[in-house]
């Protein structure tokens, strides 16, 4: 079994990931909607809700970017 990505460690990881300012959230990390998909594909993530996790998030996203 391979090790869980930092930002797939917890709910909490993953909310900051997704939640930076900047995309990637951190130079060496994946872009942000390749991490909601790798959560949202790994079976062995799990959070309470996860899909209304991911929907909020893309939700906001979108909402920013048409403010822009």
């Amino acid at each position: 079994m391979t090790e869980s990505p930092a930002y797939l460690s917890s709910a909490s990881a993953l909310l900051k990931s997704l939640k930076s300012a900047s995309d990637p959230p951190q130079p060496e990390l994946p872009l942000k909607i390749d991490i909601a998909t790798a959560a949202w594909q790994r079976s062995s993530f799990y959070i309470p809700r996860k899909a209304d996790v991911l929907r909020d998030w893309v939700v906001e996203s979108w909402s920013r970017c048409s403010k822009e």
